[in-house]
């Protein structure tokens, strides 16, 4: 297989990892449930606060989703889609923060697959599969799947 194979199908997974980004793009009109009746207002406050965040960090998260799927692999390599990775487990990081320990098992669990599709993408130069790649990727998109999935009752401002 040569290397500009190997990249075009690289293009093409890394498509797919996309499809994550759409996934969570629309928002619900529906509210996180609260704690009780008995919620005071200064929790309320903090709250909208926290949420406010975090549907900040979900909007920077998706952008970069979609700025990764956007990468020329086969004009800019490899390195651009590391530069692309780098940006999205950033974002998600801030997600984790944001979200204050409520949605760590979606994150990390987004997080191990990113993190597992970078190190197939960075085997690619050492005699690497594209199939690795191709696993990697789905895995991508059943977490991010999961994390959209948990983040689509959120109401943004």
């Amino acid at each position: 297989m040569s290397i500009p194979t190997s990249l075009r199908t690289l293009a093409a997974v890394v498509g797919f990892v996309g499809l994550l980004g759409a996934c969570g793009s629309s928002t619900s009109n529906s509210s996180p449930p609260t704690s009780g009746p008995s919620a005071t207002a200064s929790s309320t406050t903090a709250s909208i606060a926290s949420n406010a965040q975090l549907c900040s960090a979900r909007a920077d998260l998706q952008s970069s989703i979609e700025d990764l799927t956007n990468v020329d692999v086969v004009k800019n390599g490899t390195s651009a889609l590391d530069a692309a990775l780098t940006k999205v487990r950033d974002n998600l990081q801030a997600v984790k923060s944001a979200a204050h320990g409520q949605l760590s098992p979606q994150v990390d669990a987004l997080q191990n697959a990113i993190d597992q599709l970078g190190k197939a993408i960075s085997n690619l130069s050492s005699g690497g599969s594209i199939s690795a790649v191709v696993t990697a990727a789905q895995h991508v998109g059943q977490a991010g799947s999961n994390l959209t999935d948990a983040l689509s009752n959120l109401k943004c401002p």
